[in-house]
C-alpha cells in the first residue's frame, strides 16, 4: 500500500493550518487517527451497480486533506494533538479473489485498531464494510475489557438505503457485507440499521433482520416523521453508550441524489447533510466510536464534486470528535 500523503502538497503555512499538514506528525499523542482507502469497485459491478468508486479514497483524501482544523471560539496558537497516520490504499491485483482481497483488508485495519488508533475507511464498495466490520469484531474480541458487558455488546451502526444483507452463495457483492457480518459473528454484536428505503429491498431481508433481532428505521418511518432529526436521535438514543465501541457505516446512497449524485445507484429521497451532520455528530459524542467507513462515493459520476465533499465533510466531522476529546 503505497503512501497517499503526496495527494496534498502544499508550502506550510503555520497560520492557516490544513489536516494535510498532520500526516504523520505528533507521533507521541495520544490520539491517533488512520486512514485507509480501498479502490476496489468490482462488488459494485457483481451487483449491477455503476462503477467507479475505485477512485473515491484518493479523491475524498484531496477533499479532506485541505480541510481546516477544527475552531475554537477563543484566539490561541492551535496546534492539533492528533497524529494522522495515512495508511494508504489497498493495493488491488485483479487476479485474486474478491474474498481475498477482503481478507487483507480486514487484517490491514485491525492491525492499526491493535496500535491504538481510530480509524477512517474509504471505499470503494460497501462489500468492504465486511472488511472493516470484521476487523472492528475481531478487535474487540481480542480486547474484552473494551465491552464493560454483554448488554454493552460492540454496535455496528449502517446508514443505507439497502439493507445489503444477500447471500453470497452466489458470490460476493456489494449487497452481501452484514449477512457475512450477522452469519460470521452471530449475537457477539447489535446491528443497527437506518435510512432503508422500501422502493430498493425486500420483504424477505427486513424479515431476515428481525429474526435475528436487528433494529432496522426505514427512511420512511424517518421522513414521515415530520421532523428526520428527532426522529433519529430518539431511535438511536438507547443504543448510544460513551463505553460502547461503534462501528459506523456510511454508504452514500442513502443520501438523496440531490447531495450525493456521484455514487454507483442513487434516488431523489434521502439524508440531508445538514440533518445527517448533527446526528453523526450526536453518535460520536455518545459512544466510543472505534472506526467509520464511508463507501460507494463514485467521483465520475459526481457532479460539481457534491459527493466527495460530502464524503470529507463526514471525515472532517469524525476528525472533530477525535481532536475534541480530552484525552
Amino acid at each position: 500500500m503505497p503512501p497517499s500523503s503526496k495527494i496534498f502538497v502544499r508550502p506550510l503555512q503555520p497560520h492557516d493550518p490544513r489536516i494535510g499538514d498532520l500526516i504523520e506528525k505528533h507521533p507521541e499523542s495520544k490520539k491517533k487517527f488512520f486512514l485507509v482507502g480501498y479502490p476496489d469497485d468490482e462488488g459494485i459491478y457483481l451487483s449491477g451497480g455503476r462503477i467507479g468508486a475505485r477512485t473515491a479514497p484518493d479523491e475524498i483524501r484531496r477533499h479532506f486533506y485541505r480541510m481546516t482544523l477544527p475552531l475554537r471560539m477563543k484566539p490561541h496558537n492551535h496546534v492539533s494533538p492528533v497524529h494522522l497516520h495515512d495508511a494508504g490504499n489497498l493495493v488491488i491485483n485483479p487476479s485474486e479473489s474478491l474474498s481475498h482481497r477482503h481478507e487483507v483488508a480486514s487484517l490491514m485495519t485491525l492491525s492499526l485498531l491493535s496500535k491504538g488508533y481510530r480509524g477512517l475507511a474509504l471505499g470503494g464498495g460497501h462489500d468492504y464494510g465486511y472488511a472493516d466490520g470484521k476487523a472492528f469484531l475481531t478487535f474487540n474480541k481480542m480486547n474484552p475489557a473494551n465491552v464493560p458487558s454483554f448488554k454493552l455488546r460492540p454496535l455496528v451502526l449502517n446508514f443505507d438505503a439497502h439493507f445489503d444483507v444477500r447471500s453470497p452463495d452466489k458470490g460476493l457483492n456489494s449487497g452481501t457485507p452484514f449477512f457475512r457480518l450477522l452469519t460470521e459473528f452471530k449475537d457477539s454484536f447489535e446491528f443497527v440499521s437506518v435510512g432503508m428505503q422500501s422502493q430498493c429491498n425486500s420483504q424477505a431481508h427486513l424479515d431476515w433482520l428481525k429474526e435475528r433481532r436487528c433494529s432496522v428505521l426505514l427512511w420512511e418511518q424517518i421522513s414521515d416523521s415530520g421532523n428526520p432529526e428527532k426522529c433519529m436521535r430518539k431511535f438511536l438514543s438507547s443504543f448510544l453508550k460513551p463505553t460502547r465501541p461503534t462501528f459506523i457505516s456510511i454508504d452514500i446512497d442513502g443520501f438523496s441524489s440531490a447531495y450525493a449524485p456521484g455514487c454507483s445507484q442513487s434516488f431523489a429521497t434521502g439524508f440531508e447533510p445538514e440533518v445527517f451532520l448533527k446526528i453523526l455528530n450526536y453518535i460520536l459524542t455518545h459512544s466510543a466510536t472505534q472506526l467509520m467507513g464511508i463507501y460507494e462515493v463514485s467521483p465520475p459520476l459526481d457532479s460539481g464534486v457534491m459527493t466527495s465533499r460530502l464524503a470529507a465533510q463526514l471525515a472532517h466531522t469524525y476528525f472533530r470528535s477525535i481532536e475534541e476529546q480530552k484525552c
